[in-house]
């Protein structure tokens, strides 16, 4: 089964000017926006150093970064030398390159930069309910901000709902599920429910509100 999956995509970001201007004032270096092949696609990073006229990966496992500066052989350096070095500033940049993103899986700029705000998207991804489940996991985790280890799917089955001084039971299958209602999040026609007792979501169809 395929699910249509809408959800909000909040990143905390900085316009770029500002970025730049507070890393400066951090590490009395002036920065320069330089593209990086990836092969598949491109990112960017800011560099301290003008001179360089192209960064390009290389290796694998995104080990090695080849980087030709001004009338010079190229250099590689690995992607430990890159990482927290303040001369290489890896960044993801958005809304036609104006807003860098300051917290990325690969890296956290949050501790050193003040006065970003939080910039919000919708998005959505499809879900094969069988193939995907560790992504629908990995998604469903962001947005309770608690881990989710697994899906029941209950998509077919007919279900009941009680509600005991804000506890929200959910009667389904000859079994009782315990949640609240702060763990429970529509998309699609779908219901997805977070049972913190086993870490798990079920997949509920949307009951449509009674006439």
């Amino acid at each position: 089964m395929k699910i249509n999956f809408k959800y909000n995509s909040n990143k905390r970001v900085i316009k770029i000017e500002d970025f730049l201007e507070q890393f400066k004032t951090l590490y009395g270096k002036k920065y320069y926006l330089k593209k990086i092949d990836m092969g598949e696609y491109e990112a960017t990073m800011f560099v301290s150093n003008n001179h360089v006229v192209n960064l390009e990966y290389t290796g694998n496992d995104l080990m090695y970064y080849k980087i030709s500066f001004n009338n010079q052989l190229p250099t590689t350096l690995a992607k430990s030398q890159i990482k927290n070095n303040p001369d290489f500033v890896e960044a993801k940049l958005i809304e036609n390159e104006s807003l860098v993103v300051l917290q990325m899986e690969h890296y956290n700029y949050i501790p050193l930069i003040t006065e970003y705000f939080t910039y919000s998207e919708q998005k959505s991804i499809i879900f094969d309910t069988e193939k995907d489940v560790d992504i629908i996991c990995q998604r469903l985790s962001k947005i309770w901000m608690k881990p989710v280890s697994g899906i029941l799917d209950y998509s077919k089955f007919d279900y009941s709902q009680d509600v005991y001084n804000g506890e929200i039971i959910i009667n389904i299958d000859n079994k009782k599920y315990k949640t609240f209602e702060k763990n429970i999040y529509k998309t699609d026609g779908y219901t997805f429910v977070y049972i913190p007792s086993q870490a798990i979501s079920l997949i509920l169809t949307t009951k449509m509100p009674s006439a």
